[in-house]
């Protein structure tokens, strides 16, 4: 039985939407988009990025650049901050090794702009191989694909806040705010991760498609809280503006950085 006319139309906004979001679901290396940009927010101690060809650079605070196919190496007492032009914010932590393998996005126009939503589509893939990786991502197109890989799966990211950590027993997801999808190495089993909730994802369970451990997040030391936290206000910290010429966005810091270098009050007063 044929549908009726009025219904025509209907069925093919239906299918472009569906071509549409296929598109977005296949692998980042097959999108072909302008790099996204990112700016650090805030950093300590010592950093490394280093890039395809193995050149090293050191990261400078609040300068404007492209990640994708870098790789960033943290020390003990080491963290960087990253905002990213996509809304998201990204904390790497002490000890950690975390690679961009693709961050691009699609250029977007001043009416676009804004700080509670993506302003287009963009495609993020990271890496981590150990340590620390927070990532708020509240403001994530629903067409856009942000993704992390670990040794256990890939960590599909949805609107939430993170926290993945990944050391010798395994990778160890917390969600504090929204949800995730874990994929496990044989492609097919997978886990629904809402949140507030933390897991732990050991390298003999992957291979079952099995948690191997559920974690109580009350348990979680404070330390894990105040970094997600911290990443959150990192990605508030920018607002990218369009570029005119439709090229990489311009990242304006809300706050002058001069503020933060004033000497403090003393003693500190409230106003009631």
């Amino acid at each position: 039985m044929l549908p009726p006319l009025q219904m025509l139309p209907r069925l093919h906004r239906t299918a472009t939407i569906v071509a549409v979001l296929w598109a977005h679901l296949l692998p980042a290396a097959d999108i072909n988009m302008p790099d996204g940009v990112a700016i650090v927010t805030s950093q300590h101690g010592s950093i490394q990025i280093t890039d395809t060809e193995g050149k090293k650079s050191r990261p400078k605070l609040h300068e404007p650049r492209t990640l994708s196919s870098q790789t960033i190496d943290t020390k003990k007492d080491s963290y960087i901050f990253f905002a990213l032009s996509n809304g998201l914010g990204i904390g790497i932590g002490e000890n950690s090794q975390v690679s961009f393998t693709t961050y691009g996005q699609e250029p977007f126009s001043a009416q676009q702009e804004g700080l509670d939503y993506e302003p287009s589509v963009s495609a993020l893939t990271l890496e981590i191989e150990r340590g620390t990786l927070a990532i708020m991502s509240e403001g994530l197109s629903p067409l856009s694909q942000a993704r992390v890989l670990t040794p256990t799966g890939t960590l599909r990211i949805h609107s939430n806040n993170y926290l993945v950590q990944q050391n010798e027993i395994g990778t160890t997801i917390t969600t504090y705010k929204g949800s995730a999808t874990f994929y496990y190495p044989d492609g097919k089993s997978r886990e629904y991760l809402s949140g507030p909730t933390s897991v732990r994802i050991s390298p003999q369970s992957s291979t079952l498609g099995k948690i191997a451990q559920h974690i109580d997040i009350a348990s979680l030391p404070e330390s894990s809280k105040r970094f997600v936290d911290a990443t959150v206000h990192a990605s508030q910290r920018v607002f990218f503006k369009a570029s005119k010429a439709g090229g990489s966005a311009t990242p304006v810091l809300i706050v002058p950085a001069d503020y933060f270098d004033q000497a403090p009050t003393r003693p500190y007063e409230y106003r009631e």
